[in-house]
């Protein structure tokens, strides 16, 4: 039974109905419900080889899968009335993982995980004023590599968009005063579904972003304060120089509420152009400062991508270099279109550099195939 049909017959037979200018009130609220659903299963196998080194002898130490399969149902859905919005994203997902050791051991493990990775309840106070809960996976940010100004996700899942992340629980306030400005509120409540690193604890964040979108400029503001912890300034922009050439950038620096720890840097330029038979080349400089896990990193990427090859093709290659260890990674992504309904996709990985560089140091190559099938 369609969906406004079946809410329909149950209104009809608990409400009490009543004639309004030749139609039911509860016909004029079925109308005005709007509902959404669309549905994707996805599947893949990654293939992977750890590095072997004294970081992880024999794989002992980080337990990385040699296989893994992956079968997940993806539902999106969104329903709509009035001023009051609402969407669901369930997954169903069935796992199975095999790690490999050098002993000639081996683990197998399967997983199945009924979970919601992201939702939003949503109302329109005003025309230009919105009140938000939910669980989301916020990215903002021009860049390949990395979104210095975004506090809340590390990762912006541009190198695999097939690999969900995880969404965090926020509460938002955003503020539209015309169609150049916008002003939110954002406050990080809850981990969510994201896994934080080892021996790290998640503290509640705080934000103000300010954002403006002209004719040929973009830009965006973002001030953080994390509770017992960092308060860091984040800015991004960019520039369509001309019909070909899109200039940006992306920048953050943080400091720590103990007066003794450095300051935090990172900054990202970059731009790219358009060739007239479709392909785009970009390039993109990262240089990040004083944090945890290393003191000071460069990146230089280079990057092709053509995309509607066609109309059923897409191609993606990337080469990662750091400038300070000299290691580096390409990256190969490609997508077919089978039919309306099927893609296919191939994503590869193979690292180069030695131990304790930022690639080569964990994983020797990945490889991850499979499709995606739309309903």
């Amino acid at each position: 039974m369609p969906f406004k049909s079946f809410i329909f017959t149950l209104c009809w037979l608990i409400l009490p109905v009543h004639i309004c200018s030749g139609k039911t009130v509860i016909q004029e609220l079925i109308d005005g419900i709007d509902f959404n659903r669309d549905i994707k299963l996805v599947s893949y196998m990654i293939g992977q080889e750890p590095a072997d080194n004294s970081r992880n002898p024999g794989n002992t130490v980080f337990r990385l899968p040699r296989y893994t399969g992956v079968l997940e149902l993806r539902q999106e859905m969104s329903l709509s009335f009035r001023n009051f919005e609402l969407n669901l994203k369930p997954r169903l997902s069935q796992a199975w993982t095999k790690v490999e050791f050098d002993n000639d051991q081996e683990e197998t493990d399967q997983d199945t995980d009924l979970f919601m990775n992201e939702f939003l309840i949503r109302f329109m106070v005003t025309n230009q004023l919105f009140v938000s809960y939910g669980r989301e996976n916020l990215q903002w940010g021009p860049g390949w590599l990395f979104s210095p100004s975004n506090p809340f996700f590390s990762d912006n899942g541009r190198s695999n968009p097939k690999i969900e992340i995880a969404g965090m629980d926020f509460a938002r306030l955003v503020y539209l005063p015309n169609m150049t400005w916008t002003v939110s509120l954002i406050s990080n409540l809850d981990e969510g579904r994201q896994e934080l690193a080892r021996n790290e604890e998640f503290n509640k964040k705080h934000a103000i972003k300010l954002d403006f979108t002209g004719q040929e400029t973009y830009a965006g503001l973002i001030l953080t304060y994390e509770e017992e912890g960092e308060t860091s300034l984040g800015l991004y922009g960019g520039w369509t120089f001309n019909d070909a050439t899109l200039l940006y950038t992306d920048m953050s620096l943080s400091e720590n509420d103990n007066p003794s720890d450095s300051c935090r840097s990172a900054i990202l330029i970059g731009g790219s152009y358009t060739l007239e038979a479709g392909p785009t080349l970009t390039l993109e400089y990262g240089h990040q400062e004083n944090f945890p896990t290393f003191s000071t990193r460069d990146n230089l990427m280079l990057q092709y991508s053509h995309n509607n090859i066609r109309d059923i093709l897409n191609i993606t290659l990337v080469l990662t270099t750091n400038l300070n260890d000299h290691s580096s990674q390409f990256t190969a992504n490609a997508e077919y279109l089978a039919n309306d309904h099927i893609q296919l996709f191939l994503y590869t990985t193979t690292s180069f550099g030695e131990e304790g560089d930022e690639f080569g140091s964990t994983l020797d190559y990945r490889v991850m195939t499979g499709l995606e099938y739309s309903f």
